[in-house]
């Protein structure tokens, strides 16, 4: 079964997000995952760096965001759940809307196969992701 790693990822997101006393591995566990998860599937359109410069970039009509400034662009707070909302398809945006950017959250639900966890499994690799994309803000200008 594919996706059961991520059903064991998201049920240590509810550990990470319920429970006051989750450490930091298991946070930074998440954020690793993420990474990996961003590189798979954000990279080619964001870039590596989140910056909006992947390889695709040049090729699409609307020109990738660069992630790093989410927050700075949100008076300095990361918009996690418009983010989440954007990745799976039901924040739609220019680049989602004219069909540019695939919808994560459908791809996710496919890869994952029809059985019960494939909701459990897209939503936490999206959230992976979320959370990975919070950890690379960029500063505010003026602040090291």
């Amino acid at each position: 079964m594919r996706h059961t790693r991520y059903v064991i990822v998201g049920l240590s997101f509810l550990v990470v997000l319920w429970l006051p006393v989750a450490s930091t591995r298991a946070q930074q566990a998440v954020i690793v995952a993420g990474k990996s998860e961003y590189h798979k599937s954000c990279a080619v359109c964001h870039g590596s760096d989140g910056k909006g410069r992947g390889a695709m970039a040049t090729l699409l009509k609307v020109k990738p965001a660069n992630l790093t400034r989410l927050s700075a662009n949100h008076d300095g707070i990361f918009p996690f759940w418009d983010v989440y909302r954007i990745i799976d398809g039901r924040k739609e945006i220019g680049g989602h809307g004219s069909g540019d950017m695939p919808v994560w959250g459908t791809v996710f639900k496919q890869e994952a196969g029809a059985d019960l966890g494939a909701d459990l499994s897209a939503h936490a690799r999206i959230l992976e992701i979320v959370y990975y994309l919070e950890s690379i803000q960029a500063a505010p200008r003026g602040k090291p």
